[in-house]
């Protein structure tokens, strides 16, 4: 898999996951009841974000060298 596959790939799952969090922002502001897995949403966005670093396959804040 090349290194733009990889990025392409990381891109969608960040767009997922804001699309993830503005759900968890839209139906807090809702009436009760609420969907059962509301409160997993917040924190399945943030492990979509941790797994689109493991999709790019490299640490973005890896030090330069000179």
């Amino acid at each position: 898999m090349t290194q733009r596959t990889r990025n392409i790939i990381a891109n969608v799952l960040i767009g997922m996951s804001i699309l993830m969090v503005v759900t968890f922002v839209a139906q807090h502001f809702m009436t009760t009841p609420r969907p059962p897995w509301h409160r997993d949403l917040a924190f399945s966005a943030l492990a979509v974000v941790i797994a689109s670093e493991l999709v790019r396959g490299r640490s973005r804040w890896r030090a330069t060298q000179s």
